[in-house]
């Protein structure tokens, strides 16, 4: 046979087509090499109110980075994922320093490089911070805020989302409006404040989604993992994930801006508050 009829098979029938090679034997050879490179993460911060409290701080975070363009020409916009998020970061930016009242603790604004590559540059930060006389309480990330998922989903977001959001009907209409926030089990304040700020002033349909083992890849993770209490919204996994048709006019714009409210109304709450947010390990 030769690769093109097995390839015009496959296109043929998608299904595989592997075969066995009878009496053949190959051997691979691997070369692993390093480079060194410098890509930067974009950070601001506007200082809290309180002298004291002023020296910790919520981080607003999410990543900046894409696919770029592949070999064959193919650019991958990346509008979801995650131009959304960094947007998300900018509007929460200009709201905080448009409010004249600011919270008694400071707020740090990141536009992290190098997620698609391994979290690269919030392992960076949270290893090795830009300020390192600053003690970061809370990392607030969005990640893909923009999206509804397909209505072919429906089945399998009804099963996820039982486990967590009892009553929850999820339908083509509801999609519109859920997102998904998943967060430090070990800090049951972070579900709490932002369930009742999202019923107050905001009306998403929204599904907290603790856990003492949270991961995942995005840049909350390695906030995470230092123990710092960690929240990652999300509105939706869909087709056009790391393809070139993730563009812009896809996007639910309505929920996108809810989700940046609601973030904004979490960060300013917890920024305020007199304690921090507790983190307890749960007993084995």
């Amino acid at each position: 046979t030769s690769l093109a009829a097995v390839r015009e098979k496959i296109d043929a029938e998608l299904k595989p087509a592997s075969t066995l090679l009878d009496g053949i034997t190959a051997k691979i050879r691997t070369e692993v090499k390093m480079k060194a490179f410098v890509s930067g993460n974009v950070i601001g911060m506007i200082e809290g109110s309180d002298p004291v409290l002023k020296n910790e701080a919520v981080i607003i975070g999410a990543h900046l980075d894409h696919l770029g363009i592949n070999d064959e020409g193919y650019v991958f916009n990346g509008a979801d994922d995650n131009a959304s998020g960094s947007a998300g970061v900018l509007e929460a930016a200009q709201a905080f320093a448009l409010n004249p009242v600011k919270p008694k603790r400071s707020i740090i604004f990141a536009c992290w490089t190098g997620e698609e590559k391994g979290l690269l540059g919030s392992r960076y930060f949270a290893q090795f911070p830009t300020l390192p006389d600053v003690k970061i309480i809370t990392c607030l990330n969005m990640d893909m805020i923009s999206r509804d998922w397909a209505p072919e989903r429906l089945e399998q977001m009804s099963r996820r989302m039982a486990n967590f959001a009892e009553g929850v009907e999820i339908n083509e209409q509801t999609i519109k409006r859920l997102v998904t926030a998943s967060m430090s089990g070990q800090s049951p304040a972070l579900a709490e404040i932002s369930s009742r700020l999202n019923k107050e002033h905001v009306g998403l349909i929204y599904v907290p989604r603790p856990s003492v083992q949270l991961s995942g890849g995005s840049d909350h993770a390695p906030f995470h993992m230092k123990k710092i209490p960690a929240v990652f919204f999300f509105a939706a996994m869909t087709d056009d994930y790391h393809q070139p048709g993730d563009t812009a006019e896809k996007m639910n714009v309505e929920k996108m801006q809810d989700i940046i409210r609601l973030l904004y109304l979490t960060a300013f709450e917890i920024a305020d508050a007199d304690e921090t947010i507790d983190w307890t390990e749960p007993e084995n």
